[in-house]
């Protein structure tokens, strides 16, 4: 059974589980392509160095032409479900080899250290996390609410933390490699539920996109409360607040 946002507090309510999609749900991700394609993040001006010394050499035109190529592939592959890591990222990699030119193995490691190197750093000098994100996953673990944050992008932990958000407060982390599918594929929301120890339709799905969380949500028969605003997220906030005490263990 799915929800919607006419009855928000029942909704959350209701949830005896949560999953938050990450970009655009936990931060406001506005503007966020143009300065992780273009803004200089590392000078004498922008602060200290990075964490990772891999994004600190100089973002060229061809990673920005490369970082284009990634988001056109991503898109022709929402909804995908290749069973496993293995297999997902190796049609994944063969299709931005089609595009670029690029070998396989090249642009294997320009994604997982260059290009999420420079999306962690982005995430770090520009976009922390929204207010009161780090009270309400403090709230959900002192309730004993289980909780899952579940992004289309890897390295997860990593920008959990460069958004100033504890990694270990905000529950199961999952990613593609996970599950070698992308939202909105049903499987891997079911998998979270079932490792969350609760049925599909106990679980209450956060996320910014219709498309991709809401979608997903519904094909997995679980509710969903989108993050349409920044009101939004504080109302959100203020019901997980007051809702009633869990009392389902």
């Amino acid at each position: 059974m799915t929800g919607s946002l006419d009855d928000p507090a029942g909704l959350v309510q209701r949830a005896g589980a949560f999953i938050f999609d990450f970009d655009g749900t936990l931060y406001n991700a506005g503007g966020f392509t143009r300065r992780f394609l273009f803004s200089p993040l590392f000078s004498a001006k922008s602060g200290p160095a990075p964490v990772d010394p891999a994004a600190e050499k100089k973002w060229s035109l061809a990673d920005i032409l490369l970082a284009g190529e990634e988001r056109r592939v991503r898109r022709t592959f929402a909804g995908c479900d290749y069973g496993d890591a293995e297999t997902y990222y190796g049609e994944f990699f063969a299709a931005l080899e089609r595009r670029t030119g690029r070998s396989g193995v090249f642009l294997r490691s320009w994604y997982f250290r260059r290009y999420l190197g420079r999306m962690t750093e982005t995430l770090r000098r520009f976009y922390p996390a929204r207010p009161g994100a780090a009270i309400l996953f403090n709230t959900l673990e002192r309730r004993g609410i289980p909780r899952a944050v579940y992004s289309d992008y890897p390295a997860l932990s990593e920008r959990l933390g460069a958004a100033g958000l504890d990694p270990g407060l905000c529950g199961e982390l999952f990613d593609p490699g996970n599950f070698g599918a992308q939202k909105p594929a049903a499987r891997p929301f079911l998998e979270i539920a079932r490792t969350l120890c609760r049925r599909p339709e106990e679980v209450l799905v956060v996320g910014d996109r219709d498309s991709t969380d809401g979608a997903g949500a519904a094909a997995a028969g679980m509710m969903f409360f989108k993050i349409a605003a920044p009101a939004g997220w504080a109302h959100l906030c203020a019901l997980v607040e007051q809702r009633a005490p869990n009392t389902k263990r």
